[in-house]
């Protein structure tokens, strides 16, 4: 299973653009953008080492069983791997007395939860979720990866569970040579895999909940895909103009329907995108939603089109 950018991401993006730029919440929102996107990133460099692996592992990353999330799930036939992931820069020291670890970076010193708690977690939450499907007793192994290329990392004691990223297959295939016997068959292993796939359920997130924003303090209209300028001009039946930059862009529209979709509900109607992206006429919006082959519910004026393959 391939890794997917978290929702969260394009859905700060949408509320960063759509709220104005002195709103008091737009601070926190840069920065848990930011903190998610160096995230990502991490995982992202991570799986430049995940594809030295043997194809005998097979790969889920970002997989989300119910209530919690496992940045990266290697299973084989005698063992499974959960790997977790963390992208900081700077001096890491983990102390143990007091279960953190602390970064320091640019002369400031900050205090982080330790991460082998968390994994150890996910390690129980997963040995229950294959119990109550009655999957044999596999051992799992617990590993948390740093993937900063220039950090450093020091412990009062020895970390064999926390390692850099550049040494993950190798503590891998060290894990794999020590469990010898095949638990799982061919097919008991391929039938696991398609119930972990099966499982997997994308995270609801609702945004404006989360900051506790009304909808009213969000700014209506198209935005600019090339410089996010808010509203941008129609200037046709089918093209629209940027003040600011002064592009043209035909389907500007449809970035700004995944940023209703993504802020307020995954449906919408005649009215509702008319208010949204400011258009002229009942005729002219549902123009530009049919011709977006959107799967609708109802008929005529009770028509919603839903905006989730967008």
């Amino acid at each position: 299973m391939e890794r997917t950018v978290p929702v969260q991401i394009p859905a700060l993006k949408a509320l960063h653009r759509r709220l104005p730029y002195n709103h008091p919440k737009q601070a926190i929102i840069r920065e848990d953008l930011r903190k998610r996107e160096i995230g990502y990133r991490g995982e992202c460099s991570l799986d430049y080492y995940l594809e030295q692996l043997p194809n005998f592992f097979r790969q889920f990353r970002g997989l989300r069983l119910g209530s919690f999330q496992i940045d990266t799930l290697l299973v084989a036939q005698t063992c499974i791997v959960i790997v977790e992931n963390k992208h900081f820069a700077g001096s890491i020291q983990f102390e143990e007395r007091i279960q953190q670890f602390t970064r320091t970076l640019n002369g400031q010193t900050l205090s982080y939860p330790h991460p082998l708690p968390q994994v150890r977690r996910h390690h129980q939450l997963l040995a229950r979720w294959l119990y109550e499907r009655c999957w044999p007793n596999m051992p799992i192994h617990p590993l948390v990866a740093f993937t900063y290329p220039s950090s450093v990392i020091s412990s009062e004691k020895p970390q064999p569970s926390i390692i850099r990223a550049e040494f993950l297959p190798e503590k891998v295939l060290s894990i794999e040579e020590n469990h010898s016997e095949h638990i799982l068959t061919d097919s008991q292993l391929h039938l696991l895999c398609e119930q972990l796939k099966f499982a997997h359920k994308e995270p609801k997130y609702e945004p404006l909940k989360s900051y506790a924003i009304k909808p009213s303090e969000c700014l209506t209209g198209v935005h600019c895909p090339y410089c996010n300028h808010l509203p941008v001009q129609r200037t046709s039946r089918s093209g629209w103009h940027c003040p600011r930059c002064k592009r043209k862009h035909s389907t500007a529209h449809v970035e700004s329907l995944r940023d209703y979709r993504r802020l307020f509900k995954p449906m919408i109607s005649n009215r509702e995108a008319r208010a949204f992206l400011h258009l002229p006429t009942a005729s002219v919006t549902r123009h530009c939603l049919v011709n977006l082959n959107l799967p609708r519910e109802g008929n005529y004026k009770n028509a919603r089109y839903l905006l989730h393959d967008l």
